[in-house]
């Protein structure tokens, strides 16, 4: 059984939900699609400001990624931690699919690939538009958004394996069960600090020049370059330098 075979259940659910409800389907991909459209145009406001600061525009371009891939990858690890728990250990199917005769690689492989897909969907909600907005502001060539695809993809699966190694050495040392409940109590927790720490931002201030000033303030004074050991780094430094910034 391969893993394509492992995962055609989970395909056809999602085929079915759409198909039998064609209504609800339209309407998430409708918002789905404002809020792309949305978050376009936020950043491509905010990045063309910087575009026009001259020389201090390019450092604020590569604060603003660096802090966007940060945030991503903060999200991702305990997004990761909190699925890999549900699809390696606390799913129904699990016990079968161990019984049956097939390599538990490939159902490792299997389960890592869900996890993945679960946890992913939120970053590239706003990544994809971010970094859309970052090619058209400076007028980057093919090159850039081919990388930005290779580098999202590549991104998205370092987070995801350390959630599942961080889980498996978790479920060595706790109930699977009161983990989970931690896992989640913990990950509203963070959700809340993140959103309260948004709108102490008040990023409805971006929208006026005085505001974008003082976003530009905040952004010079995040820190100091990134660590050469963090993925966070390794994505700005290969993006950067295509944008011609």
């Amino acid at each position: 059984m391969t893993v394509v075979a492992l995962l055609q259940p989970r395909l056809f659910a999602l085929r079915n939900v759409v198909r039998r409800g064609p209504l609800r389907a339209a309407t998430v991909a409708g918002l789905v699609g404002a809020f792309w459209i949305g978050s376009f145009v936020l950043f491509t406001h905010v990045l063309g400001y910087f575009h026009r600061l001259g020389d201090f525009g390019p450092f604020l371009t590569q604060r603003l990624l660096t802090l966007l891939f940060l945030t991503f990858f903060g999200v991702l690890l305990v997004s990761n931690t909190v699925t890999a728990l549900t699809t390696y250990y606390l799913a129904g199917e699990v016990v079968p699919l161990l019984t049956a005769p097939l390599p538990h690689r490939r159902l490792h492989h299997a389960r890592f690939v869900e996890t993945l897909a679960a946890s992913s969907w939120m970053v590239l909600l706003v990544g994809l538009p971010a970094l859309l907005s970052y090619g058209v502001v400076y007028r980057a060539g093919a090159l850039f958004y081919a990388a930005a695809v290779g580098v999202l993809g590549t991104f998205l699966v370092i987070p995801a394996a350390l959630g599942v190694l961080a889980t498996t050495g978790l479920v060595l040392l706790f109930p699977a069960r009161r983990m989970r409940e931690a896992l989640l109590v913990g990950s509203g927790l963070a959700l809340g600090a993140l959103v309260f720490g948004v709108r102490l931002l008040r990023p409805e201030r971006l929208a006026h020049p005085a505001g974008l000033v003082g976003f530009a303030g905040f952004l010079a004074g995040v820190g100091a370059k990134g660590s050469p050991w963090l993925p966070t780094t390794w994505a700005v430094e290969v993006l950067v330098p295509l944008l011609g910034a």
